[in-house]
């Protein structure tokens, strides 16, 4: 039975269509899983009619991307864009962005561990462990209105092209993905940290600046032709109710604002609670533990990915619903846990195809319930503690005497 596993692995590994159909086909059918286990806010859900951000956003579809006037979503014209020009109904159209924007994403985090030269099994269990991140990926199958998921993967690849050197192409999708989101931005620094093999490079400094303009140049074009009304009484008095409710109920819409308003309140409550909320909660107890495997590694790749990180962070003083904005740092934290499962692997010589099924079987307890954004942290205590028990007794009776696996 072991010869015949091992036989399948090594077949679907050698030839790259049986890896690319795997890929695609295995990461398409768990999200489609998850869809269908989750139930999206669309008008016949209870919750539908709040007057939350996705009623602005159906509005710039239905009527005109470049005529509302409510700050910040009247800048993220990009998803709005594609829905009101998709032939399909509105609800449709944004589910069918949403959906294939979950998709390539995890296509394109596999792509960035490859690069990173993490061997095939270890890059598709990377895929397969982004779908686990339910403040990403199902937070935004139920709310399928959001234009996260575009700007999201817009940005990993932007990542893949500046691994690949490729600056025309990253700055072309970075100035694109500022039209869905502005936190777009937050990858740029990366392509001198990425880069650089010292602290200060000045030339390298001046090539990314150079990079990033075209981008900047869009956001100022946008701000320039779309003007924001918050603070026009008028203006938002003959808007509908759901369209009305402007950030935190008021009409001011600035950085010092949202700084004393949410950023000093954040500062204020500091407490060790939401350093748990911030990590565990956001992207679970699995996703946070596994890096401590090998924590060099770790560093090393949290001091690359450093200026991306802070970005991230730093919207929780600007912004409301923190988990969904410090979700989009997942690629780091995946990253650094195929780094410790990197380690479990090699130490106790296991395949890493063994990696994928647990990473499966985590995916699997998400599919109990109809919505669940993070698995109950004792189903994923459970989950990895199964799984190392099982590769501790591969070790101790079979691999002790076997090479380390590198695929």
């Amino acid at each position: 039975m072991g010869n015949v596993i091992s036989r399948t692995l090594e077949w679907i590994s050698a030839n790259r269509w049986r890896r690319s159909l795997l890929l695609a086909g295995g990461t398409l059918v768990l999200l489609a899983a998850l869809r269908a286990r989750t139930i999206p806010l669309t008008p016949a859900h209870p919750e539908f009619s709040n007057p939350w951000d996705h009623h602005k956003y159906i509005w710039m579809a239905v009527h005109d991307p470049f005529g509302f006037g409510v700050a910040p979503f009247c800048w993220r014209i990009g998803t709005p864009t594609l829905a009101h020009l998709l032939p399909f109904q509105v609800e449709t159209s944004f589910a069918i962005i949403t959906f294939l924007s979950l998709w390539l994403t995890g296509i394109a985090f596999y792509f960035i561990a490859r690069r990173l030269s993490f061997p095939y099994w270890a890059a598709l269990s990377g895929a397969l462990l982004y779908y686990t991140q339910g403040w990403f990926v199902r937070a935004n199958l139920f709310n399928i209105w959001k234009p996260d998921p575009a700007a999201v993967c817009i940005s990993l690849f932007a990542v893949l092209c500046i691994m690949r050197r490729n600056n025309w192409a990253y700055a072309l999708l970075l100035a694109t993905g500022v039209l869905f989101k502005e936190s777009v931005l937050f990858v740029a620094p990366l392509h001198y940290s990425l880069n650089t093999d010292r602290p200060w490079n000045p030339r390298l400094a001046l090539r990314t600046v150079d990079l990033a303009i075209p981008a900047i140049v869009v956001l100022l074009i946008l701000r320039a032709l779309i003007p924001m009304r918050n603070d026009d009484p008028a203006y938002i008095a003959q808007l509908p109710h759901v369209l009305s409710q402007v950030q935190l109920g008021t009409a001011t819409y600035s950085v010092t604002w949202l700084w004393h308003n949410i950023g000093l309140a954040r500062v204020r409550s500091f407490s060790l609670d939401g350093v748990w909320s911030a990590t565990v909660g956001v992207f679970g107890f699995v996703a946070v533990v596994l890096p401590l495997f090998s924590l060099r590694r770790s560093l090393f790749l949290l001091v690359r990915w450093f200026p991306f990180l802070l970005l991230v962070a730093a919207q929780v003083f600007f912004a409301t619903n923190a988990q969904r904005l410090l979700a989009i740092g997942f690629p780091v934290v995946l990253l650094a846990s195929l780094g410790g499962a990197d380690w479990i692997v090699s130490r106790l010589r296991v395949h890493w195809a063994s990696f994928a099924v647990f990473c499966l079987a985590l995916v699997g307890v998400s599919l109990l319930r109809a919505w669940i954004v993070v698995v109950p942290l004792p189903y994923q205590v459970l989950v990895l503690a199964s799984y190392l028990l099982l590769c501790a007794t591969w070790y101790f009776t079979w691999g002790r005497n076997r090479r380390p696996s590198l695929d």
